[in-house]
């Protein structure tokens, strides 16, 4: 007897290849995940990622983590497919419709599409395996329906360099698909290449799901209906909720009506919660729901945990999140301090500033000192670079220090960084947005709120960076004569001098144009210009010398937000490390009438 239906336990990279061709039916609903259900499911990846490399390069076993992707049924459309051996995985390529897992689907595949557009921005090699889980044999390994399979193409899936113009999004599907692109490319671009490759490996490789794959829509149904009879999945607050409450005895109702609060109170990042909730009691890594267990054990059992524990936590983490600082003196600039924090691509300064947070009531003065500290420290590990593996360890020693009653902020405290860290970042920064575009620009918005005299609330969003000497131009440009050197040219380039924040359109609009055709889409009639671009605004040629008279305007600014030592002397060793003989930079700071 032929069966109808097969089940195996699978990585997602074999899915996405032949013979399976996944189209989405008609019958099935448009895209509906956000952005907060994306970005934990990447948090979940990239966590699991590093995780599994940092124990492979020790050569331990890859513990437990996040890496089963749950369900998805398929329908073979081809039933005589099914008295192959081997089936499903036998047989010519073919299509299959997608029953269930349409939306993880959907996600991973705007994650390998953002994976490959990066790589091929920032000039890097092709992955051969990202490419044909996103289009096999010159068919796409998903399709979407209808409009949306045209918009999905159009805007990612086809390479950059075979896109016709923007695609704007016409649906409220769509217009997810667009949020969720725009968040992937957000959080990504702040990891370097090896990061990016690692994460893509780890995906294709070792993120499994069950595989269920039946022949006939009416059976596919009543397995959808089998897999799906409880309604929505249950999420790991409803088993922690189910787990808490029946360990909390004669107090389950009291325990019950504050674990309701709050998640009324957080929302979709109650989930959130929990996981630095686990980062804060030293379990970054391990399984959340055993974490989470453990900590409700130490702390005396449920109603305990809840109460002195849970309960503080997430008004701290609601406040945090919200930015509000009216608890604490000097409480405007507090606020401001969590918003900046905030525009980084990652929240892992969230548990250490929940935990200084929830102890420093004693010292109340010290809070926003704490924020520059803290502020400092995680914008300083996005300009070096620093790996998720090795943050997460720099913030648990702050979050253990505040647990022992060390004072982190002072010298020598855990929100210290050494002066190899601050040498790196001073070396960095000379060509940060080749390094990370996303944090270039966001060190671009705080000098940009510091030249304004205050905070002037634009989302890092409405801006992209521009270079006023293109890294692209004609031989016979104006741009060749002012910049003759080859290596001056390559460190004018990349120098923070030579970056603007300007509007997408500008942008595009400027592409590689002469410096005063430049000059007029920076400052045309009825646009108000970044404070940071203003002072090109009376300049009439854009010279090595003007590139470097700006690089050192824009360092002053960030030494007054982060005491980079950036315009201190540097001691001859220092000096050496940071511009070797012969390099672009020691080059450019040799030109001949470079100004102060």
């Amino acid at each position: 007897m032929t069966p109808h239906f097969a089940a195996r336990s699978v990585p997602i990279g074999r899915v996405l290849a032949a013979p399976f061709q996944i189209e989405t039916p008609a019958y099935q609903r448009a895209y509906v995940w956000d952005t907060a259900e994306a970005g934990r499911l990447l948090e979940d990846l990239t966590t699991a990622a590093e995780a599994a490399a940092a124990a492979s390069a020790k050569g331990q076993d890859v513990p437990e983590v996040a890496d089963f992707l749950g369900s998805i049924l398929l329908v073979d459309r081809d039933e005589a497919a099914a008295q192959l051996q081997g089936w499903p995985f036998a047989g010519s390529a073919r299509t299959f419709e997608v029953v269930d897992g349409l939306q993880r689907l959907t996600t991973l595949c705007i994650l390998l599409c953002v994976l490959r557009d990066i790589a091929a921005a920032n000039g890097e090699p092709a992955n051969a395996r990202i490419d044909r889980a996103i289009v096999d044999n010159d068919v796409p390994c998903l399709r979407l329906r209808d409009e949306d399979e045209a918009y999905f193409h159009g805007s990612l899936r086809a390479p950059p360099e075979g896109r016709g113009a923007a695609v704007e999004p016409s649906s409220p599907s769509q217009e997810r698909i667009a949020a969720v692109r725009a968040m992937f490319q957000k959080a990504l671009s702040a990891l370097d290449a090896e990061q990016r490759t690692q994460l893509a490996d780890f995906l294709i490789e070792s993120c499994f799901v069950v595989l269920i794959t039946t022949t006939g829509i009416d059976r596919a149904h009543r397995m959808f209906m089998v897999l799906n009879e409880r309604g929505k999945p249950l999420a790991r607050n409803d088993i922690l909720k189910a787990d808490t409450l029946g360990r909390a005895g004669p107090a389950a109702a009291g325990v019950c009506a504050m674990w309701e609060a709050m998640e009324k109170q957080l929302g979709h990042d109650f989930e959130m919660l929990f996981s630095h909730l686990r980062t804060m009691y030293g379990k970054p890594s391990g399984p959340i729901i055993s974490s989470i267990r453990a900590i409700a054990d130490s702390a005396g059992g449920a109603q305990t945990f809840v109460a002195q524990i849970l309960k503080p936590a997430a008004q701290a983490f609601d406040d945090i999140r919200a930015a509000r600082g009216e608890r604490w003196p000097e409480a405007e600039q507090v606020s401001q301090l969590l918003r900046y924090l905030h525009w980084l691509p990652s929240n892992d300064w969230v548990p250490p500033a929940m935990q200084y947070w929830l102890s420093a009531g004693q010292r109340q003065g010290d809070m926003l000192a704490f924020l520059k500290a803290l502020d400092r420290m995680a914008y300083g590990f996005k300009i070096m670079g620093l790996g998720a593996g090795k943050r997460a360890s720099r913030f648990a020693a702050i979050i253990a220090s505040i647990r022992r009653g060390e004072n982190p902020i002072g010298p020598g405290g855990a929100l210290s960084l050494s002066g190899a860290e601050e040498r790196t970042i001073r070396y960095n920064l000379r060509d940060i947005h080749a390094r990370a575009p996303i944090v270039a620009k966001l060190v671009l918005m705080r000098i940009n709120d510091r030249i304004a005299g205050r905070p002037l609330g634009i989302s890092p969003d409405t801006f992209t960076v521009e270079h006023v000497l293109p890294r692209k131009h004609n031989v016979s440009s104006q741009w060749r004569r002012w910049f003759e050197d080859p290596a001056v040219r390559t460190a004018c380039t990349e120098s923070l001098g030579n970056l603007l924040l300007v509007t997408k359109a500008q942008n595009d609009k400027a592409g590689n144009q002469e410096f005063m055709q430049k000059h007029a889409i920076y400052f045309a009639a009825g646009q108000t210009p970044p404070p940071v671009n203003e002072d090109l605004r009376g300049a009439r040629v854009w010279q090595p010398e003007d590139v470097q008279a700006r690089e050192r305007l824009l360092h002053a600014h960030l030494d007054a937000i982060w005491d980079l030592g950036l315009l201190a002397p540097a001691p001859a060793v220092e000096a050496r490390q940071e511009a070797p003989p012969g390099s672009p930079f020691a080059l450019f700071r040799r030109v001949r009438g470079l100004r102060g």
